[in-house]
């Protein structure tokens, strides 16, 4: 989309905010059916949105959908697309807060939960961290919580 300009972050607010509704209303209807790789492939071309739309409307709208994503939704291949969405989503945050607020929901939503299957995820994650990030943002994000595993 950003390539032909279709939709750029310079584009009107209120067309964004149609667009963002349309996807999450599209990405609900698929989330409820039986078609698990249909949504783990929505999820997952959720992330070509991050150069398309303005960070801030990225992080009101669709960093909480993840998230809940990453919370709720049963198959691993959803939860994993919506956790490397997310990351994709991270790496396109302007401020500092934005990230901080990203990672330390991970951390502790993740890590520190209350279920092994939110620690393994959080364990899939690091390993995302790993591949997409330098290594000094994992060092000074989830180097420590990892290690606090147990």
């Amino acid at each position: 989309m950003h390539r032909h300009n279709a939709v750029t972050p310079q584009s009107p607010r209120g067309d964004l905010l149609e667009l963002v509704g349309a996807i999450k209303q599209g990405e609900e209807t698929v989330s409820i059916t039986s078609m698990w790789r249909v949504h783990a492939e929505t999820l997952t071309q959720a992330a070509a949105l991050a150069p398309c739309l303005p960070p801030d409307l990225i992080f009101t709208q669709l960093v909480p959908l993840m998230f809940v994503r990453m919370q709720t939704a049963r198959p691993i291949p959803c939860r994993l697309a919506a956790a490397r969405t997310l990351l994709v989503y991270l790496r396109h945050m302007n401020t500092s807060e934005q990230r901080d607020h990203i990672s330390n929901t991970l951390v502790s939503e993740f890590c520190e939960g209350n279920s092994c299957h939110k620690r393994m995820l959080f364990l899939s994650v690091a390993t995302m961290v790993l591949e997409m990030f330098s290594k000094a943002f994992f060092k000074s994000n989830f180097f420590r919580p990892l290690l606090s595993l147990h």
